[in-house]
């Protein structure tokens, strides 16, 4: 208030001081001039007091504009440090995405493996099925001949009845071809439980069963005939083999050393046979 009377006091005596008096004492026209000065002096005041209300709203938005600035450099301070934050997560994740890259193409190359493993593995099992399919079928054509065989001796010996003298050559020839057969037929049969092991391998408990089936049958059919060959009448005692001994201490044998290769079998037919 003190500020802006003595503003206004400064400006009357400026208005006084430059106001032109006249000469001669004309009364009227300095009452004019007067007047004309004091609303000139009205209107620089309410022109003074407007520019000072005006000064007063600029500090009052200079004021709030600082406190606006100011609390703009504290925001811009947090985003600086959200920024740094941001950058050091991000620095973070990219070491991790770096770590998963490499995880998962160590991943991807264990897969490959694994898949070329098992490609190893399907093959191996194709080619143990084809020798399984084809010790089967020798096997098969072995009890067939073996068969044959014990059915000619069993014929041998009803004609020995009728002719003892004349065809006991042959009936010992046979005997001695059944012999060897069976001899052989036991051997097969320690060779297909070694191969039964090393199937068992790669067809875990279900080749191993069908195999045990397959060896159980052959075994019973086997008694089977022996019971009968015993039933009848022979020439001359002879020691009968032990395939069943024979098949199981060879499984034994073959679980104690592992699996091993299987040996060629040497098959001769008896004269006259088809």
């Amino acid at each position: 208030g003190g500020s802006v009377r003595g503003k206004e006091e400064r400006v009357i005596d400026d208005v006084f001081i430059n106001t032109h008096v006249p000469m001669g004492g004309d009364v009227t026209t300095l009452h004019a001039t007067i007047r004309l000065q004091k609303a000139r002096i009205l209107s620089l005041q309410e022109e003074l007091q407007r520019r000072t209300q005006e000064l007063g709203t600029h500090r009052h938005e200079l004021v709030s504009c600082q406190e606006e600035a100011k609390g703009l450099r504290d925001d811009v301070k947090k985003l600086q440090r959200q920024t740094q934050h941001l950058e050091t997560n991000l620095e973070k994740n990219i070491k991790k995405n770096d770590d998963f890259s490499q995880r998962l193409s160590s991943t991807e190359s264990m897969l490959a493996d694994v898949r070329r493993e098992k490609e190893q593995l399907r093959t191996q099992l194709r080619k143990a099925d084809v020798e399984v399919g084809g010790k089967e079928k020798r096997l098969g054509r072995l009890q067939e001949e073996l068969d044959k065989y014990r059915s000619q001796l069993r014929d041998k010996r009803t004609d020995d009845r009728e002719r003892a003298s004349a065809d006991r050559q042959t009936v010992d020839r046979l005997m001695a071809e059944v012999k060897k057969l069976e001899r052989q037929r036991g051997e097969l049969v320690s060779v297909f439980k070694k191969q039964a092991k090393l199937i068992d391998n790669l067809k875990r408990q279900k080749i191993h069963m069908e195999a045990a089936r397959v060896l159980g049958f052959t075994e019973e059919e086997f008694y089977r005939l022996l019971d009968l060959d015993e039933q009848l009448p022979r020439a001359a005692p002879a020691p009968a083999p032990a395939p069943a001994a024979a098949a199981s201490s060879s499984s034994a044998s073959g679980r104690a050393s592992g699996p091993v290769a299987a040996p060629r079998v040497a098959r001769k037919r008896p004269p006259g046979a088809a």
